[in-house]
């Protein structure tokens, strides 16, 4: 079983590191990426400005080609398929890329010619199961596809599907400059929000332009705040970048090791219980002649012997859980086995394993006295006991402190999808604003209110839970600080609907009447500004000027600590969300004439919404997924380590059969017989759980960190952890015991 999650582990960071090296070219290709040095902490990304893609490219001889690659958002698709019948879908896998993205990456098409599919401005190249979802067909060169119902492309190339170990999940590819058209800007330094990427000549390196890159972009552009930008090899990107995979692999490779040691603990263990059964072989092969080292690689050799059965049954243990984990997962893991790397791995797991579990075992056996143990090999059952205890101990404070760290992970995933619970979650929608809406939103705004049921409408750029966009030029002066501060364009009702609450002033009131562009902050920035009466100062977004109207209670509104938790809200009359919240009474009918409502302003766009407490952050899908990784190993790891101790006492009881014989003739009770054996598995256990409880604090206090809002380290949940670790410990023990107490003196004191 430890093998099984040793060689499962190997095989998601073999997953992980195998990420965009399949490209032909992955050698020569890099990511540019960049770093913004600002309080409380740093902040590295792997996108950056637009603009830096041509410039680095005319700048420095050993670029040979560089392309862009940002998403497009959220976009309408119509085309007519075969039949004639018109497909109609909202997609968000559309993606701008420059031209040379099909010749620098390798992802090969069924249709069409890489080197020209996206030289003309409306090209658009989608992948085989976009291609049979909208036209049932991959024969579609020259085929139409409209976009947001305004954009007229035509398909130049069908790719292949991307595989799952790739960046570049896309589903449809349209020329760079085609964000120009949706109003986003592409001759941009500043942001980080289009991946840029560079293939550079052959046998050349980025050491060159790394060390000049941070002097020339200050030339190329005046920076708001102190950014360096380098390059990166693609092929470890994926490992080292924002999304932290190598350190989340680290912890998973930890873990396969913990477990491992927990396993190989048990064969120790065992082996050293029961030296009593090998002792008079020991002192026969001696007394014929053979010697220490002799004696020594024989038993390790039977460890390996026995690691390598045991890696030949982890595999297929494998086999049955690998379908399952794709299944759940969505990737596709296997165990390469005709792989001479993977062989190696898997023999260099073997010895590992049998090594690290044989080698005290061996040694001790191989150091018997050959006089000593003929006469009295029993005497040689109790070598080793504290050792044994110890090991119980290291491998029941791995088990406790797995357990911890779960629970409070799970918590604190549980604590983030809740959010800050006085925010307003319950009976509001919301829906990005597309197409019509952005010019009629007045209008869409005044006739939904009417709607019986409907509370409140309102717009803004984020949900309040998950404001993620932030700024470093803001303040009381026009200037630019070093700590972020994060941003949310709200209109009117954005605060009564979401029930926030204001310390100081007013949110935006409709009908007032001034020429000036008005701003709420929180009162985290009111201290960070030092100011005790801010309502009517001036307050500059941007090189904007705005005045404050008010200043709003702190609430979460970011799940990690990268910021001080400081908010910016200045008005917008329409901002990229809608959101709507209903009475307790609103129904179906409610629902119904809102939808109808949203076609008569709207009738290009299907009417799709969300309930607020149905929003996704960007880290749920990555804590779902570990989420059952975690309570796996686990369980693994607290399995194994009864499984050891069950064995343990299994051997102990056996080797007391004499002194609980003669117990019972001295008149000692079945009960007394059960704890005098199971009270000595106490003291270890005990002692592992205050370890385990250390090791969990330590480890916990870092991951946590990371959150702003970090659950409380309850001790009640440490004490449930202690007592469900002695009972399950217990039970495991009494079994054997009340077995060894239950037999009758005479057949526990009869001479062979």
């Amino acid at each position: 079983m430890g093998l099984a999650c040793a060689v499962l582990i190997l095989l998601m960071v073999g997953f992980e590191r195998s990420f965009d090296r399949f490209h032909e070219k992955i050698s020569d290709l890099y990511l540019l990426r960049v770093t913004i040095f600002m309080e409380p902490s740093d902040y590295t990304s792997d996108r950056s400005g637009a603009a830096f893609g041509p410039m680095i490219a005319r700048t420095f001889p050993e670029v040979e080609a560089y392309c862009r690659y940002r998403s497009t958002a959220e976009v309408l698709i119509n085309a007519t398929d075969g039949d004639g019948e018109k497909q109609s879908f909202i997609e968000n896998s559309l993606f701008a890329v420059d031209s040379t993205f099909l010749s620098m990456f390798l992802f090969p098409l069924i249709a069409g010619d890489p080197s020209t599919a996206l030289d003309d401005d409306y090209s658009i190249v989608i992948t085989e199961k976009m291609a049979m979802k909208l036209f049932s067909s991959t024969d579609i060169i020259g085929k139409s596809i409209r976009v947001n119902d305004k954009y007229n492309f035509i398909v130049t190339a069908v790719a292949k599907d991307p595989p799952q170990n790739t960046f570049f999940q896309f589903d449809y590819l349209v020329p760079f400059d085609f964000l120009c058209e949706l109003g986003i800007s592409t001759d941009s330094y500043g942001g980080t929000m289009t991946s840029v990427f560079f293939h550079l000549r052959e046998g050349a390196t980025s050491d060159n332009i790394n060390e000049q890159l941070p002097e020339l972009s200050d030339q190329w552009h005046e920076a708001d705040i102190e950014y360096r930008q380098f390059l990166v090899p693609l092929y470890d990107a994926h490992m080292t970048g924002e999304t932290q995979n190598g350190k989340a692999m680290f912890i998973f490779l930890l873990v396969a090791f913990l477990i491992l040691i927990i396993a190989c603990i048990n064969y120790t263990n065992i082996t050293t219980a029961r030296f009593t059964a090998r002792a008079r072989e020991v002192g026969i092969r001696k007394a014929l002649g053979a010697d220490k080292q002799m004696l020594f690689f024989q038993f390790l050799g039977e460890a390996i012997l026995k690691s390598f059965i045991a890696l030949d049954v982890a595999l297929l243990i494998l086999e049955i859980i690998l379908p399952i984990m794709n299944d759940y997962f969505e990737i596709t893991l296997l165990v390469p086995y005709t792989d001479p790397g993977m062989i190696l791995i898997l023999a260099g797991l073997v010895l590992f394993t049998g090594i690290l579990a044989g080698t005290y075992p061996a040694m001790i056996l191989a150091s018997f006295n050959p006089v000593k143990v003929l006469k009295n090999p029993w005497l040689h059952g109790h070598k080793g006991k504290f050792i044994r205890k110890a090991l119980v101990t290291i491998q029941f404070s791995i088990a406790v402190a797995f357990i911890l760290v779960s629970i409070f992970l799970v918590m604190q995933h549980d604590h983030i999808k809740t959010g800050d619970e006085r925010i307003r979650k319950e009976n509001v929608i919301f829906f990005e604003t597309k197409g019509d809406l952005w010019q009629k939103y007045d209008e869409f705004r005044a006739e939904v209110s009417n709607i019986p049921g409907i509370e409140y409408i309102s717009t803004g750029s984020k949900v309040p839970f998950n404001i993620d966009i932030g700024e470093f030029e803001y303040g009381l002066v026009d200037e630019n600080q070093t700590s972020l501060a994060m941003i949310c364009w709200a209109d009117y009702d954005y605060a009564k609907l979401f029930h926030l609450d204001m310390v100081e002033g007013e949110f935006f009131r409709e009908g007032v009447q001034t020429n000036d562009r008005r701003v709420v902050i929180n009162k985290k920035m009111q201290d960070f500004l030092d100011i005790e009466n801010p309502v009517g100062e001036t307050f500059y977004v941007y090189h904007d000027r705005y005045v404050i109207s008010g200043v709003v209670e702190d609430f979460d509104f970011f799940p990690l600590s990268l910021t001080d938790q400081m908010l910016i809200m200045p008005f917008s009359d329409i901002s990229a969300y809608i959101f709507i919240s209903m009475d307790e009474h609103a129904g179906e009918k409610t629902m119904l004439a809102l939808e109808e409502k949203y076609h008569d302003f709207n009738p290009a766009f299907p009417f799709e919404y969300k309930s607020v407490t149905d929003h996704e952050l960007p880290m749920d899908q990555a804590f779902e997924n570990a989420k059952p990784m975690l309570w796996f190993f686990t369980v693994m790891g607290i399995f194994i380590s009864l499984l050891g101790l069950f064995g343990l006492a299994s051997f102990t009881a056996a080797q007391k059969v004499t002194e609980i014989g003669i117990r019972k003739t001295f008149g000692a009770n079945t009960g007394q017989i059960v704890r005098l054996l199971s009270f000595q598995f106490l003291r270890p256990v005990l002692l592992a759980i205050i370890i385990g409880f250390g090791l969990a604090y330590l480890v916990l206090n870092y991951l946590l960190g990371f959150f702003n809002s970090p659950v409380a380290l309850h001790w009640w949940i440490f004490v449930l952890t202690a007592v469900g670790m002695v009972l399950i410990s217990q039970l495991t023990v009494i079994g054997q015991a009340l077995r060894a107490a239950r037999r009758h003196p005479v057949d526990c004191l009869r001479y062979e």
